[in-house]
């Protein structure tokens, strides 16, 4: 009995020595070695929503990155990777950009990637690309807005590729300026009793992006909010405003959840009559955080 009793004593001994080794966490990644530009392919044509106008295949430098048989085509406002945090990679500098429909090349433009994070747009297949910078999210003033008991905040910028009839069976690029604002229809009102509407950034052009702004999410104080005991979402109603005349263009709204960070395109074509074949003007978004 006495010679069982040691035995079992050693295993304790061994078992406590093995449950006091180190061992490393190793997590799937790629680390970013050098000069890396990290993008993200985004198609925004202003064209109907058909297969027939989606991208099979995207090489980068020569090389295969998406498309059919990989991550799937990339369809009208979408974007490879099909996510907002994840990133392609590739050397910073001079980039082309190669788009295949089926068999067929149908884009094929060069643009300067830098180390860092950025968006390549594909406004339309006879348009230059537009790289826009992926905005850091922890360099943004507080609002100006109320304060809730519960609320907090998430952020949002608007990203312009707006086209217009061109009087011509055609369209083009928009040549307005726009501005985009916010409201959660719990926050301060107007003198007419209005819920207030705030800018998000300046006015922007065809291929601008706004500065990012915070917007409330107040997530108790009316319909289509969370409640109190949660992670916290709410509706946010947006519209874009014509910065020349004031007039209001295309209203929106969509859910916010807080801590993320929104962009919002602003698509399609605005106006009539509208060609056929083409989209009227809407938002797409994708969460950046």
């Amino acid at each position: 009995m006495k010679y069982i009793k040691y035995v079992i004593g050693l295993l304790a001994v061994a078992a406590a020595t093995v449950s006091c080794e180190k061992h490393e966490l190793i997590y799937q990644g790629q680390e970013l070695v050098g000069d890396k530009a990290m993008f993200h392919i985004c198609y925004f044509a202003p064209k109907t929503k058909a297969a027939a106008n989606y991208i099979d295949s995207v090489y980068v430098n020569g090389k295969y990155y998406g498309g059919v048989g990989g991550s799937g085509q990339l369809m009208i406002e979408n974007l490879l990777p099909t996510s907002g945090t994840r990133y392609y990679t590739a050397p910073a500098g001079q980039t082309k950009i190669t788009l295949y429909q089926k068999d067929a090349v149908v884009y094929e433009k060069t643009v300067t990637l830098k180390s860092g994070k950025q968006d390549v747009y594909v406004p339309d297949l006879t348009m230059e690309p537009v790289v826009i910078d992926v905005t850091p999210f922890n360099n943004i003033s507080a609002p100006e807005a109320g304060k809730f008991d519960t609320d907090s905040i998430a952020s949002v910028r608007l990203i312009n590729f707006l086209f217009e009839p061109d009087g011509n069976g055609g369209v083009a690029p928009t040549t307005r300026k726009i501005q985009y604002q916010w409201r959660n229809n719990s926050g301060e009102k107007d003198e007419n009793g209005q819920y207030y509407w705030h800018n998000i950034g300046e006015p922007i052009a065809f291929g601008e992006a706004s500065a990012r702004a915070q917007v409330i999410v107040d997530k108790i104080h009316y319909a289509n909010a969370s409640g109190f005991n949660t992670s916290g979402y709410c509706r946010i109603w947006y519209r874009t405003v014509d910065a020349a005349t004031g007039a209001e263009m295309t209203p929106d709204y969509w859910t916010a959840y807080i801590g993320r960070g929104y962009d919002h395109i602003y698509w399609g074509v605005y106006g009539t009559p509208r060609p056929s074949g083409y989209v009227a003007a809407e938002y797409q978004a994708f969460t950046m955080l």
